[in-house]
């Protein structure tokens, strides 16, 4: 990182609100702990509290935030927007960093976050807003998790109740318009990921590339795409295989994933 960073702070994001937890360079004494909205009016609070402490030296601030998904998006971009350092980590590496896991609450996960972004700093890659194909390939797959999980909750009674017919219980209409409509969503998105994929050179490739790795298919190739940012988040193979927990693979399979950062980022 070309910025030597002295101040730290960690977020813990949850639905309807974000905690914060800052680290002072200097200040031993206590870490300063704050909970804010998820709002922009609670991130511009969070920005204001944030200079209360540290003033211009906010340009030495770095915030980390554990990877939750959609939660996290907002305040990183907004982050991002205003000029604040902030790197978007691995919730498995700090969870191994923490010692006492006993308690947990909001405010000490900030904290533990906090923690972790001051040992790790030097390792920690700042977040960079994902080119727009990438962000749409987010979408997409978020709204296709959405009508699979539907599908199922639709289709497992009917499933259940077919395997009794031989019971005599009588029977009641299906209603199945609402799956078959679901299913063509499900069929459009399907295409729309795989055209989105088709026109963009570099991914196409990411995704031959990935799914080289023995037992990896296209879907799983989209999503590790877009949670490591088109592997900009990952160094090596090595890392890779510990962000997607494969701790034993066979020689061609760790071959393939050896070759991926290097021959796509």
């Amino acid at each position: 990182m070309s910025v030597k960073f002295v101040h730290f702070a960690g977020i813990d994001v949850s639905k309807s609100k974000i905690d914060i937890c800052v680290l002072l360079s200097g200040d031993v004494k206590y870490p300063y702990s704050n909970c804010f909205e998820q709002s922009n009016k609670g991130f511009a609070d969070m920005k204001k509290w944030l200079r209360s402490l540290m003033g211009n030296a906010i340009k030495k601030l770095l915030i980390c935030i554990e990877n939750t998904g959609h939660y996290n998006e907002a305040v990183v971009h907004y982050l991002d927007s205003q000029q604040i350092a902030v790197s978007l980590e691995n919730a498995a590496n700090i969870k191994r960093s923490i010692r006492d896991i006993r308690k947990k609450s909001d405010p000490k996960d900030a904290l533990d976050i906090a923690r972790y972004a001051k040992h790790h700093s030097d390792e920690l890659q700042l977040w960079k807003k994902p080119i727009s194909v990438i962000t749409t390939l987010k979408q997409l797959l978020a709204q296709r998790r959405r009508l699979l999980s539907v599908l199922k909750a639709l289709k497992q009674p009917l499933e259940e109740k077919a395997f009794y017919d031989w019971s005599g219980v009588p029977k009641t209409t299906a209603y199945t318009a609402g799956i078959q409509g679901l299913e063509l969503d499900l069929k459009r998105i399907n295409e729309d990921i795989a055209q989105l994929v088709k026109e963009d050179a570099q991914m196409r490739r990411q995704v031959s590339l990935i799914t080289s790795v023995p037992s990896v298919g296209p879907i799983t190739a989209y999503h590790l795409i877009c949670y490591t940012d088109g592997f900009k988040q990952v160094k090596s193979g090595k890392q890779l295989g510990s962000y997607c927990a494969l701790f034993h693979l066979n020689d061609e399979a760790a071959a393939a994933c050896e070759s991926l950062p290097g021959s796509v980022i």
